[in-house]
């Protein structure tokens, strides 16, 4: 308390024999550069005059070209079903972290790993239905089971009766 009285007083005898400090003056409204209006004296540009000649419209090709191929693959059913399963996985753990905080209850864990489950099979009815999986699939695929095991080990963890 005597520090900040102390430091309080030597404040003021600063200012009483120095002067208040002269401080920058502030910017006066309208030469804040968003607050500024249009520059009206300026005359609008004049038009041409001429216009400018149009180029012909192009003739139609007798054989049209073949649609150009797109980088994307497009979205398939076991793309589909995988980004449900993905959205199952990720929901499970959020519930789980609420349970965690005492946040959720047993039966509310116990429907994250039913939505969990009800989409694992789901999914892998449509891969086995897709046949043979290129790279990129086999590892997604690699990742949504260790998701869905994850979520699995992590309800066992819990405590919980299983559904």
């Amino acid at each position: 308390m005597f520090g900040i009285l102390l430091i309080g007083t030597a404040g003021s005898l600063y200012v009483w024999l120095n002067g208040v400090p002269a401080l920058p003056p502030l910017p006066r409204l309208p030469t804040i550069p968003f607050l500024r209006k249009s520059q009206t004296s300026v005359p609008p540009r004049p038009r041409r005059s001429v216009p400018t000649p149009r180029q012909p419209a192009a003739k139609p090709q007798a054989n049209p070209a073949p649609p150009v191929a797109t980088s994307r693959a497009p979205v398939t059913r076991l793309d589909q079903v995988a980004d449900e399963l993905a959205t199952a996985v990720r929901s499970f753990s959020d519930r789980a972290a609420l349970f965690d905080r005492r946040q959720f209850t047993c039966d509310g864990l116990a429907r994250g790993l039913l939505a969990v489950e009800a989409r694992w099979l789901s999914y892998s009815t449509a891969r086995r239905a897709s046949g043979i999986l290129d790279p990129t699939h086999t590892m997604r695929d690699q990742t949504l089971y260790a998701g869905v095991d994850s979520a699995e080990r992590r309800f066992e963890k819990s405590g919980c009766q299983r559904p």
